[in-house]
């Protein structure tokens, strides 16, 4: 396993981008908790940043580097597990009842 993928973003998975301006912006998803985290360029309240991003129309060649401290690792797109939380999260969510929205009673 490549060094720099170690660490601590061992267990976490590119989940989303979004550049606003010239600022990148990424959440990444725990794989084992299913915690989400926002990460830009400046550290968050984990001390991840943003150190670069290899954007592409591609979502198989999407790379974002992050950095904690003096520690670098990557992430990509990992569309098999994205896919499968949001199965199992809708697989969760209560069932909707489109005819009867917000039943009130009178």
């Amino acid at each position: 396993m490549d060094e720099s993928a170690a660490g601590f973003t061992e267990n976490l998975v590119l989940a989303g981008i979004l550049k606003i301006g010239e600022t990148p912006y990424a959440s990444i998803m725990n794989k084992e908790t299913k915690e989400t985290l926002f990460v830009s360029t400046t550290p968050n309240d984990h001390g991840i940043q943003i150190e670069k991003l290899e954007s592409s129309s591609d979502l198989s060649k999407v790379v974002l580097t992050l950095k904690k401290g003096n520690e670098t690792g990557t992430l990509r797109y990992d569309e098999q597990f994205i896919n499968r939380s949001l199965s199992e999260s809708a697989m969760a969510a209560p069932p909707s009842n489109p005819a009867n929205p917000g039943s009130q009673k009178s």
